[in-house]
């Protein structure tokens, strides 16, 4: 449930058990920072969906796999994962990024859906784990493949303007990178400016909305 965001390595178990990995013979970092008591507890809630929601936050996907990585089991504070994710990253020049697949789903009303699968993308990365690749690597890896994903729905979806919005475009490289790319593939960016892209930017929206209301007062 919510402990999942204070403790990083619970998403990376339900990661990994959506993968149909055994978790009491996998090793790695966030499955070796509880005993076997506590994952066969886990264990458990996850078969019989026990406090176990599904989640579709991006969010959950950076502590995932800074977890899988070994870089964070249980955050201090909120976001403290995916930040430490970003930090590793250094100004070495790297464009390489993960094989990923996109799975066309049926249309939504008028509007096609699109399902990114992101298994392939966390065997890639545990595997580059295991081969002792470099953590600062695998990190901008990881982020230079949200940006070719992002691409990739941008023509797919075929607008010319692209808005990036949500709490992971408070991270710099993301953000930079995904704007660089979209204006690099002929797009037309647009990102936050002078409102926070994460719940800050909720909260105007909610007073805009609201001022909107003629009956508000």
């Amino acid at each position: 449930g919510e402990l999942a965001i204070k403790e990083p390595r619970r998403t990376a178990i339900g990661l990994l058990y959506e993968m149909d990995c055994d978790i009491h013979k996998t090793d790695l970092p966030p499955l070796e920072s509880f005993s076997k008591k506590e994952l066969t507890i886990i264990k458990t809630m996850l078969q019989k969906q026990i406090n176990s929601p599904k989640t579709s936050s991006a969010g959950r996907l950076f502590d995932a796999i800074a977890s899988l990585i070994g870089l964070r089991q249980i955050n201090r504070f909120e976001g403290q994962a995916a930040m430490e994710l970003e930090f590793q990253i250094n100004d070495t020049a790297n464009n390489d990024y993960y094989v990923f697949h996109i799975k066309n789903q049926k249309n939504v009303g008028n509007s096609p859906k699109y399902l990114v699968d992101w298994k392939i993308i966390i065997q890639q990365i545990i595997k580059d784990k295991k081969n002792s690749t470099p953590i600062n690597l695998i990190s901008q890896k990881f982020h230079n493949t949200l940006s070719e994903i992002i691409i990739e729905i941008a023509k797919k979806v075929n607008e010319p303007k692209a808005i990036l919005s949500g709490g992971c475009f408070q991270n710099k490289y993301l953000t930079e990178n995904t704007v660089k790319r979209l204006k690099e593939e002929n797009f037309l960016p647009y990102w936050h400016q002078r409102i926070p892209p994460n719940d800050g930017g909720i909260a105007v929206g909610q007073i805009a909305s609201a001022l909107s209301n003629r009956e508000f007062k």
